[in-house]
């Protein structure tokens, strides 16, 4: 389809009329250090260039560690990890951090949380059949089940979205590779093979790509590949490491972690590596596992 020039020339006042209107900020939820303790908090982009950015604390626990955020599809809840009640498990609290309801209560440690994209079920990690495999579970918590069963150890799922298929990261090689699935735990195939290591992965929005963070050693970089593993692609390549991928909503932008500055924090660039932004404000401790609100 062709657009005429003069329709072309438009669109960046058509948006601009869509700001001024209020359109809402991109936020993305990340597990951040709060006065020396780690919670879920909510950075707000309030600058396009990524200058201004707002953090404001959701779960407001300060005695116990929050990690691992991941949003509800329809961008109202938030699942995360807390060992508030003495053990590792997964809760989940609506997206201005009230409502705060533990999701599971197994003695294994239950971790990195994953909503289906229909909003019904959550994929997690957890070591209650003795080695760190990939569960699934409804999105109130019950009737949870496994869907790998390795002594590997085995972590990060993330749907495609369409739901068909999960991506996770697995030692089973020996080393922490991407393998995906179906959402039913059959057909399991490995997607990279990596001189070091290669984990987190992460589905674009329109199920094309996967981002995933590969290295040696402490060094990470972000990579992107078909969703068939073919033609794995290096976006960063900074020697403090990066992190941790997440993509925006609208398929233009990765959020990650990086240390370059001296300290975790999240940057963003566009998915062809280039306008590497810091987002983390100046002075925060440390920011990790960025993941952005849905639309």
């Amino acid at each position: 389809m062709k657009i005429k020039s003069a329709a072309l020339l438009l669109i960046p006042t058509l948006l601009s009329m869509l700001v001024a209107c209020g359109s809402q900020p991109p936020q993305l939820a990340i597990a951040g250090r709060d006065n020396g303790n780690m919670e879920i908090l909510l950075l707000t982009v309030e600058a396009e260039d990524g200058s201004q950015v707002s953090r404001t604390n959701l779960s407001q626990s300060p005695n116990f560690a929050e990690i691992q955020p991941a949003w509800s599809p329809d961008g109202q809840q938030i699942a995360f990890v807390s060992a508030r009640d003495e053990n590792i498990d997964i809760y989940v609290m609506d997206a201005d951090g009230r409502n705060q309801i533990r999701l599971t209560s197994d003695p294994a440690r239950d971790a990195y949380p994953a909503w289906s994209p229909d909003g019904r079920q959550i994929a997690f990690v957890s070591d209650r059949n003795g080695s760190d495999d990939i569960f699934v579970m409804d999105a109130d918590g019950t009737n949870p089940r496994a869907l790998t069963s390795d002594p590997a150890q085995e972590s990060t799922p993330a749907w495609s979205p369409d739901g068909q298929r999960i991506a996770f990261t697995s030692q089973h090689p020996g080393r922490d590779e991407i393998f995906v699935m179906d959402a039913d735990g059959r057909n399991q195939e490995q997607l990279t093979t990596s001189n070091g290591a290669s984990a987190a992965p992460a589905w674009s929005p329109d199920g094309s790509k996967i981002a995933f963070m590969s290295g040696q050693g402490d060094i990470f970089a972000i990579f992107v590949m078909d969703a068939d593993g073919q033609n794995p692609t290096r976006l960063t390549n900074n020697p403090a490491g990066d992190a941790f991928p997440s993509w925006s909503p609208d398929g233009q932008y990765l959020a990650f972690v990086s240390n370059r500055d001296g300290s975790f924090a999240i940057y963003r660039m566009k998915v062809d590596g280039s306008e590497q932004v810091r987002l983390s404000p100046t002075g925060s401790e440390e920011d990790l596992y960025p993941v952005w609100q849905p639309n």
